[in-house]
């Protein structure tokens, strides 16, 4: 869930600072968590003492100790676990050699309990370049980091780096000890609070995704009462989001008189599941706020408080057992009217609980809905009562069966009876609950289990059996040889890794499946690429089956376009209660490296559907036989790129989350389920659902498009939602559902969280409620209960019986919309009926005389018009109070919308489309200044009235400079038949052929070439590269005296590279340095002190101007070096370069580092500039365009270069290994089948020129279709000047592209080398085409003799 930015910033980015201040009101410690959080609120201060004045009349044994496989904490019993003898895994994407798990002892910790291990153990966590400050998010360097039997003494706080798991050893809990010195937030710190930065910290806590901490003994208990920075000890600062988890801990704290000691302190993020822990002694045992959380089986004995809750949306606590305690759980928090949208604890659910010998049961402000159910009270006077006032709940030895406090709905048949409940419910879910779901404590739940009985000789490794795991090899037999050979016998561990398969995998009952920080299955090719025939990726048992089958720590994923997954088909049945179950596994689709499916390819920027983007049809299918347990699985379509620091967003498109159609008894605890467009969660025809914390988002993108697309016409389910009850016109009723309930019984929900945060990412529809009109709805239904639910960004929280609406605005309790309960029986309702609007596919307009197929009568949705593309005006806008003028990137497919077309004619009709009166097109957001993780959010510019307005000079007019307008537009053949998937891909143009033509050029124009929209780089370019430790200074080294330095205490590199827009026409572009780069004064980034490179291919010379004026540098070279003027600071440097070739856009890469006199090594030379590096200002002499170079042989032999000197050569050929699947090449999915054509139109060409021999005389063109920093593949043309049969342009096959590529690599091995061979294409008898690899900087060597 990311709530940043571009994402649902404005409250939660803001909540994790201002959550802050309000925690610490009474207290002087912002934005620190110290030692005065002893007293978290005023109304507890009477209880800061030893139990000993209060009446015991209940003995309390010590805590029960039960077996692992219960998920308690095992006594020492010494041994080794498998885990630490087994092999391990890899990055598939990441950097080779880089490894996963790390022993603490093999970096030097002793375990001893007297050497203090702090540094060996943080340099275990961050040892190979990891995901730390700056970095965001990173799904590329994962790591495990295992801590066998020991006492590890630590000083300071192990810092948990993004995608880490803490492994301690089952058999022999390892003891992490803090020294009585030990300084810092807590023992371990999940998220690291940066100094002197107003509250900003590591990770936005709103995805901070990816954790586990499990098997581990945190004694903070020789600490004092305040750390020597003023902390007060705790054993971990947990500020997390989904696919997070602690499992399997005990705290051991202080239980001296006025003790501040606190196990876990969690005062912001989006969770969650946590259970299995232990908490002994202390001030309080949990001090936690979060959006929604699920926590199960915790044990607190002699806390003086229990739960200390700072503030939530809903939190589902089961199997509490809290004992010799002043307060069970203070949710008192934050209830004044200073607290951020007045938000406090809003809902508490607690089940199954007991309390033993605590004075106040809640302690409560009388703002939280409260639902309590099945707990135990033995000696509690007050079940719950006010700071300080009356009793609102009597206690004592009494057992409360359910209990409710708010605002209560209950709808029978079409009538609907609502009232503030402050009591029992007057049906409860548990007396109507099948006893399959629930055992003798309460509601059923199991552990995760370990396997720590289990020997290595009890795992098969998956890489025994022939799978690779390395993101490139077909993995599909290698994984289902292994599911067949462990069998029942042996458990299948995955090591870490991304394991390819290209059609279904089955498991078979019997099978139990562990990965390693989350080992993922990946899904690719053309068996999931068909929208309207999808194919199962991962399917378990088959319908009928029963028995044992157990998933845990795995990833499910694609790498697109997958349009046809199903990503887990899930038939099995349990054998016995909870037998088929699956823990800590995820389903990710896109947004993360080797998907295809990043900011890259999938810009939130793209304004139409990208059918590359379209990624599954869905997720998750538990079927009508089966039955499942369910823990911490998180279901997410990503809704930005975890693998660029900004994390900016990305439209990716699949139809379904989590369909269950299951009668038999599944439980649900602790799972999210996001941004698919049809719905995340669906129970249709279920019975006998427990769920504990359902959360969903809406898509980010919707209503654009509106639901269903892209799926109408696809592939569809009986259930599926139609939205044909939409008004057409409205934007905020086709929209994803986040529940739907339809033909069920039996559904016991302990809270919901349904949150739609944006309308096409814009979030001005918040403060109203307005951004959908529906999130939930229950019908056909009976026996539907809803304790907690919670809602934001919808109008209607819930609607029963497609009738009665319960508003959001009627039921605010702080920021979201909550109540108490939700309750239906008999309702009434029918599935929906089939949709007549029908929209087209975005290619109808690229064919001729165009066919489409609909259920006449209907009405066609058609898809805008294209129209050439244009650059936006400039326009103002309001940023974090400050007005600033903005300017949207060039939009490259814009269109005019069409008016809806009734089709009425059977069995054949042609309309005529016509476009909307006044049409006007619509700017995607647009990044505002400043575009960093937790900023300001995108700005939504005003719509574009057409034609557009002639410009003023210098601009020329591009189009609509004269009648007609609006444009003519073809026919459409209309007939009656299934409508055609909006993701489909085009039908073949039939056309006449060229007896003449080759066969490549025969497809060619028999349409036989894929039809995708081409994908537009809108500027990420290639990743940043971030600080190794060789940019670092050695230690000790100092800045010069005699200048202000700020630049080596802020940043020591920052790299990046961008696609930047070249006008047409034109043979120069500028930018902004600082802005383009978020540096500078105006980003809080003092300049003084930096030295600046920026080089790009292609290009003659630079120039700069600085603001305020000083003295500006130039260079006759392709790159620029120069130190920031200093006196005065340059504010900002405004860089023009001027291009040798025509282009429309360049790569420019731009480095900041430390200048030489303040401490800098020197910025170098880039590779194949020809310099000489290490300079600092200037750009050395002329470089201009190299003379071509000329194959000597035409049989296709590939004739490499020596070393060049000139530039000319790629940094290294194994830059140019570009594999099928591995690059997007003009828009397209690098495969054998695809043809490659070097016509510079429509972004072929990343650029475009000539080619002179020594005479001077130009002997071709050459295109370069693609590049990445070090190598360009070029081809070039003969002119058509040299003969009448050439077309100036030609094609390749994707086969010839990467067998060139491949073999060029491995018969030109080396640095600076460039490579050229003689290509197919051969007219006329004639030799007409060359082939090369060259650097990125001068493609004009590529010659045609």
């Amino acid at each position: 869930m990311y709530r940043s930015m571009h994402q649902k910033s404005t409250f939660s980015f803001g909540l994790s600072l201002l959550v802050l201040q309000i925690l610490f009101l009474a207290i002087d410690c912002f934005p620190h968590h110290q030692h005065q959080h002893k007293h978290p609120s005023a109304s507890t201060l009477h209880v800061r003492k030893s139990l000993g004045g209060f009446p015991e009349s209940h003995s309390i044994q010590d805590l029960d100790v039960r077996g692992l496989e219960n998920g308690e904490i095992l006594e020492r019993q010494g041994g080794s676990y498998w885990y630490e003898n087994i092999a391990h895994g890899s990055p598939s994407f990441g950097t080779p050699g880089y490894q996963v798990f790390r022993n603490v002892k093999n970096y030097g910790a002793k375990g001893d309990g007297s050497t203090d291990d702090t540094e060996a153990i943080n340099r275990a966590i961050t040892d190979g370049n990891r995901c730390g400050q700056a970095c965001g998010s990173s799904t590329t360097t994962p790591a495990v980091v295992y801590f066998p039997e020991g006492t590890y003494l630590v000083s300071k706080p192990l810092i948990q780096y993004y995608n880490t798991q803490f492994v301690g050893n089952p058999n022999a809990i390892p003891i992490l000890k803090a020294a009585p010195t030990f300084a810092g937030i807590a023992v371990i710190d999940s998220n690291v609070y940066i100094p002197q930065a107003s509250g900003a910290q590591w990770y936005i806590p709103q995805s901070n995704f990816y954790r586990q901490i499990r098997n581990f003994v945190i004694d903070i208990s020789g600490c004092p009462n305040v750390t020597p920075d003023g902390f007060a000890p705790t054993g971990i600062h947990w500020q997390v989001a989904q696919a997070t988890s602690l499992q399997n801990l005990r705290f051991i704290m202080s239980q001296a008189p006025g003790t501040t000691h606190i196990g876990v302190f969690m005062e912001n993020g989006s969770g969650g599941y946590l259970g299995d822990l232990t908490f002994v002694g202390g001030a309080i045992g949990m001090r936690c706020g979060s959006q929604q959380f699920t926590s199960r089986n915790l044990n607190f004995q002699f806390c003086s408080t229990a739960i200390e809750m700072i503030w939530d949306w809903g939190w589902t606590w089961k199997g509490l057992n809290i004992a010799n305690s002043w307060i069970g759980i203070n949710i008192t928090a934050l209830s004044s009217t200073s607290a951020l949208h007045r938000q406090g604890v809003a809902a508490i659910a607690v089940l199954d609980s007991v309390m033993t010998n605590v004075p106040i049961g809640i302690l409560t402000s009388g703002t939280t809905n409260t639902m309590l159910e099945n707990l135990q009270l033995n000696n509690v006077p007050i079940a719950i009562g006010y700071s300080g006032g009356p009793t609102v709940l009597q206690g004592g030895d009494i057992l409360i069966d359910n209990y409710g406090d708010g605002n209560n709905f209950v709808m029978t048949g079409s009538t609907m009876d609502s009232g503030v409940l402050r009591g029992p419910y007057g049906t409860s879910a548990k007396s109507k609950a099948s006893p399959s779901l629930r055992d003798s404590s309460g509601w059923f739940a199991r552990s995760k289990p370990q396997y720590e009985n289990v020997s290595p000789g009890g795992f098969m490794n998956v890489k025994d059996a022939g799978a690779r795991g390395d993101g490139v090899t077909d993995d599909t037999i290698a994984i289902q040889t292994a599911l067949n050979t462990a069998g029942s016998n042996q458990i299948l561990y995955f090591p870490h890794g991304s394991y390819i398969v290209t059609d279904t995998i089955r498991i078979n009952p019997g099978a139990r499946i562990v990965g390693e920080s989350w080992s993922e299955i990946m899904g690719t090719g053309s068996n999931f690429e068909d929208i309207s025939a999808p194919r199962v990726m991962i399917r378990v048992g088959t319908a009928g089956q029963t028995g044992v089958i157990e998933i845990s720590d795995m990833l499910f994923t694609t790498s697109g376009p997958t349009a046809g997954a199903i990503l887990m088909e899930w038939n099995i049945a349990e054998s016995s209660q909870g037998s088929a179950a699956m823990w800590d596994a995820h389903f990710r689709v896109g947004g993360a490296a080797g998907t295809d499916l990043q900011y890259e390819d999938c810009p939130r920027e793209e304004a139409t559907v990208n059918p590359n983007c379209i990624a599954a049809t869905t997720l998750m299918h538990v079927t009508s036989s089966a039955s499942g347990y369910f823990e911490n699985v998180w279901v997410w379509v990503a809704d930005h790129d975890l693998d660029i620091p900004s994390q900016d967003q990305v439209s990716i498109y699949a139809a379904r989350c989590l369909l269950i159609e299951s009668t038999k008894p599944v439980w649900l605890w602790g799972t999210g389920s996001e941004h698919c467009t049809l719905y995340q969660y669906q129970f249709y025809k279920a019975q006998n659902i427990f769920a504990a914390t359902l959360q969903t988002e809406t898509p980010y993108y919707q209503p654009e498009p509106k639901a269903p697309a892209p799926f109408t016409g696809a592939y569809a389910l009986e259930s599926d939602p139609t939205f044909s009850y939409c008004d057409p016109s409205s934007t905020t009723c086709a929209l994803a559902w986040g529940l739907e309930i339809i033909g069920s019984s039996n559904i016991m929900i302990y809270g919901a969280g349904f949150y739609s945060w944006f309308s096409w990412y814009s979030q001005v529809c918040l403060a109203a409620e307005t951004c959908q009109e529906r999130i939930a709805r229950v019908f056909d239904s009976t026996n539907i209960f809803i304790a907690n639910l919670y809602t934001k960004g919808s109008s209607s929280m819930i609607q029963g019986a497609q009738s009665s609406d319960i508003l959001a605005v009627d039921n605010m309790d702080g920021f979201l919309g909550t109540i108490v309960g939700w309750t239906g029986f008999d309702l009434p309702g029918k599935l929906d009926t089939p949709t007549s609007v029908i929209p087209l596919p975005p290619w109808i307009w690229d064919v001729p005389n165009p066919t489409v197929y609909c259920h006449i009568p209907c009405t066609l949705a058609p898809p805008p018009t294209p129209i050439l593309p244009f650059q936006p005006p400039p326009f103002t806008a309001t940023v974090s109070g400050s007005t600033v003028v903005v300017t949207p990137p060039p939009i490259l497919n814009p269109g005019l919308d069409i008016v809806p077309i009734p089709v009425v004619q059977s069995p054949v009709d042609t309309v005529v489309p016509v476009i909307v009166p006044a049409p006007a097109i619509r700017v995607p957001p647009v990044a505002p200044p400043g575009n960093i993780p937790g900023g300001a959010l995108p700005i939504l510019p005003p719509p574009i009235p057409m034609p557009i307005p002639l410009p003023p000079p210098p601009y020329p007019c591009l189009q609509f400079c004269s009648p007609p307008f609006p444009p003519v537009l073809p026919p459409i053949v209309v007939m009656e038949g299934t409508p055609l998937p909006v993701g489909a891909l085009p039908p073949p143009i039939v056309g006449s052929s060229d007896p003449e033509d080759t066969s490549a050029e025969e497809e060619l124009e028999l349409g036989c070439v894929e039809a995708n929209p081409l994908t537009f780089d809108s500027g990420s370019g290639s990743p940043p590269t971030w600080p190794t430790n060789s940019d670092v200074p050695g230690w000790g080294t100092s800045a010069p005296s005699g200048g202000n330095c700020d630049w080596t205490g802020s940043v020591t590199h920052l790299e990046n590279t961008l696609n930047i827009a070249v006008a047409s026409g034109s043979d120069s572009f500028s930018f902004n340095a600082f802005e383009i780069m978020n540096v500078g004064s105006v980003y809080g980034i003092s300049m003084s002190g930096a030295s600046m490179q920026v080089y790009a291919p292609g290009v003659a010379s630079w120039s700069t101007s600085n603001t305020p004026s000083s003295s500006g540098a130039t260079s006759d070279r392709n790159f620029i070096t120069l130190d920031v003027p200093r006196n005065p600071l340059a504010t900002e440097i405004l860089v023009t370069g001027k291009i040798s070739q025509n282009a429309q856009q360049v790569q420019v890469r731009i480095i900041f580092e430390a200048s030489t006199s303040c401490g800098g090594k020197g910025i170098a030379d880039p590779a194949g500039s020809g310099g000489s590096g290490g300079s600092s200002g200037g750009g050395g002499t002329a470089s201009g365009e190299l003379l071509g170079e000329y194959p000597t042989h035409i049989d296709g032999t590939i004739e490499c270069s020596g070393s060049r000197s000139d530039g000319a050569g790629t940094r290294n050929t194994r830059d140019c290994l570009f594999t099928p699947g591995s690059v997007t090449v003009q828009g397209q999915l690098l495969s054998p089948s695809q043809i490659i054509s070097s016509q510079n139109t429509n972004g072929n060409c990343i650029r475009y020129g000539e080619t002179k021999n020594a005479q001077g005389v130009i002997t071709n063109t050459w295109c370069v279709v693609y590049q990445e920093a070090g190598c360009a593949f070029v081809i070039a043309d003969k002119r058509t000047s040299f003969g009448g049969c050439f077309p100036g342009y030609s094609i390749i096959g994707g086969q010839t592209f990467y067998d060139f590529a491949r073999l060029s690599a491995n018969q030109c091995p080396g640095t600076g080398r460039s490579a050229m061979t003689t290509g197919p294409f051969f007219p006329c008898d004639t030799w007409a085409q060359t082939l090369c690899l060259t650097n990125p900087a001068h493609p004009e060597i590529c010659g045609v003799a």
